[in-house]
């Protein structure tokens, strides 16, 4: 049987549409299911992932008993380092750390919440990602002032250390 070639056309569109659609919704399956393996959360009205970064965190120490976390798979995204800072930080710390100003008593509690540890998440030169994790899920404050890589961003808590009080130290 010969098919009209007036037909070929719209179905062979038909056809590429479906495919099309087909090829989207798995890629969509696989970002939510991304999404969901890293602790996030899908907006299925903006089809994309929502984090709540602390939560990822706290959840990953509470998976390893409390006892370490590597901030380079709890935090997903593309940034090269961590920077730390504890209660009271301000501009000039933030500045002498970073090597670049940021405005951190505008754009956070830092200065005025000893209950929080502000963690930044470096890219180049640009700040990626912007947490201020509370002390209570483990303090990173003995950290303050202080850079990690990402490959080095690997923490153990230490309950009674030599130096400072109860918290997070570099396990690199």
């Amino acid at each position: 049987m010969k098919v009209p070639k007036n037909i070929l056309l719209p179905l062979s569109v038909i056809g590429s549409i479906g495919i099309i659609y087909l090829i989207y919704n798995f890629l969509i399956d696989v970002d939510i299911d991304h999404c969901l393996d890293r602790g996030g959360r899908w907006n299925y009205e903006f089809a994309e992932c929502e984090y709540n970064v602390s939560d990822t965190i706290a959840n990953q120490f509470k998976s390893n008993d409390g006892k370490f976390i590597d901030l380079s798979s709890a935090v997903p995204g593309a940034w090269d380092k961590v920077c730390f800072f504890g209660p009271y930080s301000n501009n000039d710390v933030v500045k002498v750390t970073l090597g670049f100003s940021w405005d951190v008593e505008s754009r956070t509690t830092i200065q005025t919440n000893e209950g929080i540890s502000l963690l930044l998440f470096i890219r180049g030169n640009n700040i990626f990602e912007m947490v201020e994790h509370s002390r209570a899920d483990r303090d990173f404050s003995n950290l303050s002032g202080q850079c990690f890589p990402r490959n080095k961003a690997l923490f153990e808590h230490d309950p009674a250390p030599r130096n400072g009080w109860t918290g997070l130290f570099s396990k690199a």
